[in-house]
């Protein structure tokens, strides 16, 4: 392998830590081997991940509190960032090697410390009724102003030569306070001023009394049809959802490329001018005249696609659709049906989940574990030759994978499978990744591929065996309160279970996560690494084990482990 490629690997993996959905994602991430660990270390910038949460109805002391912890765990999970990205209360949190500080709200109820002056190179102002001389802050080049109440825009600069690369005013309601400084704005050093309106007669103010203005953005309210100017253009405020309404300007159209697009209101829509628009969601929309150019789509019912003739994605829910589109690549289905994937060759991945999984009264038969009335799953999938990916929730299974010889990857939660022989031979053999439960655990002939399995047992009686499976690296047992006898993997994952677990006899595994576990377990001396999330366990024979890395722990302890706690 090339220098090159060895960098250019670790460059593709740091990307993927950064559109992880949150810290405890990134920290399962850098477990999985040392390539992965290694690629947190080039992170130059934190990924703003979401909050944990402590529960649906935080008052506002708990959610800061979430905030916070989330923010430590970060600055101390990335050990070389040059960007620190943090609201004002977890400002103190900023680790010392970042040169540069991003400060993504203040309202002035906390003091910047002097040490950090130097640092600050953009912040978000959510004005109360402070002001705040930016003078201090020699290398600060954006500023952001939200929420604008009661101080004059003028009062936060001092020097008109000081040069902000970036001056935005969002406005929630527009203040007269303003005036002035709108007027003198040329006589700054601004080398962007950008004012933001979410109100139709906010914007016609400014506009009138400002007709100097070469630039001015407005929110994509519903009433944008009643007022478009020729010096104005669209936004989002995340570029992803615009509230349409049904009369959209043809000079709109001109003005801006809507490329995501999440329709929000129950209204008939011509989207076809739109060059463009690639993704739309039409979940709540009446009628839709759809563009050529889309590749994605999101439904509740069934549509007339046949000029999409690049549909690549189909989202739909709720609906029953004779026949896919040949293009579609990626199919998921929700509570709906398909008749036919006849003309489906060019299909990688496919997603049924049956959500409404069951109705009293219904007279399909029953599962025999848990007694609800499943929806059967008996699409033939024949001439879905390329299917990489399968996933399917909530249904009963009457027919064979086998003839998938390219799939790689299959899901089955909560499903029951008929017997298609007494083998059970309804699996493929070229599959990488499963999940199945405990019951429907393939023959040994089928698996010389497998290297990753997950195993639920809500209603296991009796002690599992999938020892016989030798080429697994990685297992994931879910909700098992029985014995389990394991191959010799690496990665071990155990996770709502109280049972008693001996894995001493694991001599190769080096990583183990714990997540929602309360029972005991005695570990291999050559563990590693040890995560746990939401777990309080009893560890046998903490005494013997020395783990190089103990992430997000609270009770597990010796005396001469430094564990790295998030």
């Amino acid at each position: 392998m090339s220098i090159q490629f060895m960098k250019l690997e670790k460059i593709y993996l740091a990307n993927v830590v950064l559109y992880l959905n949150d810290i405890d994602s990134a920290i399962n991430f850098c477990c999985i081997n040392t390539k992965c660990f290694d690629a947190l270390q080039i992170i130059r910038i934190n990924p703003q991940y979401k909050v944990a949460r402590r529960g649906v109805f935080e008052n506002y002391t708990e959610s800061k509190q979430s905030e916070y912890t989330t923010y430590k765990r970060i600055a101390k999970l990335f050990s070389n960032l040059e960007t620190f990205v943090v609201p004002q209360e977890s400002l103190q949190l900023t680790p010392k090697c970042a040169e540069h500080i991003v400060l993504t709200s203040y309202n002035g109820t906390i003091q910047i410390p002097d040490n950090m002056t130097d640092r600050l190179v953009e912040i978000t102002i959510g004005i109360r009724g402070f002001a705040l001389n930016l003078d201090q802050f020699p290398f600060l080049r954006k500023v952001h102003f939200t929420a604008i109440i009661a101080q004059k825009l003028e009062n936060f600069f001092g020097s008109k030569a000081k040069r902000y690369d970036l001056v935005e005013v969002t406005h929630q309601y527009y203040s007269n306070n303003d005036v002035g400084f709108y007027k003198k704005v040329n006589l700054f050093n601004f080398g962007k001023f950008v004012v933001r309106f979410y109100n139709i007669g906010d914007l016609k103010a400014v506009i009138d009394e400002f007709p100097e203005f070469t630039t001015i953005a407005i929110s994509c309210v519903t009433s944008v049809g009643e007022l478009i100017y020729p010096n104005t253009y669209l936004f989002s405020p995340n570029n992803k959802v615009f509230q349409f309404s049904s009369d959209i300007p043809e000079n709109v159209i001109q003005l801006y490329a809507f490329g995501c697009v999440q329709v929000t209101k129950n209204a008939d829509l011509d989207l076809s001018k739109f060059p463009a628009l690639y993704d739309l969601d039409i979940s709540v929309a009446k009628n839709v005249d759809l563009p050529t150019t889309l590749t994605a789509l999101t439904t509740t019912r069934v549509v007339d696609v046949t000029s999409c003739v690049n549909l690549e994605k189909l989202e739909t829910s709720g609906c029953v659709w004779d026949v896919i589109p040949s293009s579609v690549k990626e199919l998921i289905v929700t509570d709906g049906n398909v008749n036919s994937l006849d003309c489906n060759e060019h299909l990688i991945s496919l997603t049924f989940s049956n959500e409404v999984s069951y109705k009293k009264g219904q007279k399909e038969r029953c599962d025999k574990h848990d007694g609800r009335t499943k929806a059967v799953f008996a699409l033939p999938l024949k001439n879905c030759v390329n299917l990489k990916s399968v996933s399917i929730n909530e249904f009963k299974i009457t027919n064979s994978f086998t003839h998938l010889t390219n799939l790689k990857e299959l899901v089955l939660t909560e499903c029951s499978v008929d017997e298609i022989d007494a083998d059970k031979v309804f699996y493929p053999n070229n599959l990488v990744s499963l999940k199945c439960r405990h019951s429907q655990l393939p023959k040994v002939e089928t698996t010389q591929h497998l290297t990753s399995m997950c195993v639920a047992g809500f209603f296991a009686k009796s002690a599992i065996d999938i020892s016989m499976y030798t080429t697994l690296c990685d297992v994931k047992l879910r909700s098992l309160n029985v014995d389990v006898k394991l191959p010799m993997i690496r990665r071990l994952e155990i996770n709502a279970s109280r049972h008693a677990f001996d894995l001493k006899y694991l001599s190769t595994l080096e990583i183990i996560v714990l997540d929602k576990f309360s029972g005991s377990i005695v570990l291999p001396t050559t563990i590693k690494t040890i995560v746990m999330n939401n777990s309080n366990p009893t560890v046998t024979n903490i005494d013997d084990i020395r783990p190089q890395v103990f992430l997000n722990g609270s009770t597990l302890r010796h005396s001469q482990v430094s564990p790295v706690v998030f």
